[in-house]
């Protein structure tokens, strides 16, 4: 049990250490100025977007999540250039499960930020990254997610703060 605990303190202090403030910064200007905005995950991914969820709703600030993958597919590909999307991926991989790449002409461009654990070129449509070194794992990698929803949530308070 202790050496579990060990895995998840160690992969959150990863995430503190580790995440770009200037592009924690970025993403909570564009939290702010957007109206419509989403957060997807597969999996436990999901649980990252639903707790960013709740924590900006305590805010003021609503945003729309959906636990079906086919049914966050059709809200992505229905969104417009009015739309700022949040993607949770560990891996980097949740557009791998859908040819998204033949779609990227129906797109209407909404602006889309990968959270994930992996530092790669991702598709032309994806406008920003914000990254973390993945602990891949039961121990690791739920609670990194969790900690970037929290920090953006916690970013977006102070943000809104000073700005306002």
């Amino acid at each position: 049990m202790h050496s579990t605990v060990e895995k998840i303190t160690d992969s959150i202090h990863t995430v503190g250490k580790t995440v770009d403030p200037r592009k924690l910064l970025q993403l909570c200007q564009e939290i702010q100025r957007f109206q419509k905005i989403a957060a997807f995950g597969l999996l436990k991914a999901e649980t990252a977007a639903i707790s960013l969820q709740c924590d900006l709703l305590m805010q003021g600030k609503q945003i729309f999540t959906q636990v079906s993958y086919p049914q966050q597919m059709e809200y992505i590909q229905s969104a417009t250039e009015e739309d700022l999307i949040l993607i949770f991926s560990c891996t980097g991989s949740y557009f791998d499960y859908q040819d998204f790449r033949s779609k990227k002409e129906a797109l209407r461009r909404p602006r889309i930020w990968m959270i994930t654990g992996v530092e790669k070129e991702y598709p032309p449509f994806i406008d920003e990254t914000l990254t973390y070194p993945a602990c891949y794992g039961q121990a690791g990698h739920p609670y990194q997610l969790l900690t970037i929803a929290s920090l953006i949530a916690q970013e977006f308070a102070e943000y809104s703060r000073n700005k306002g």
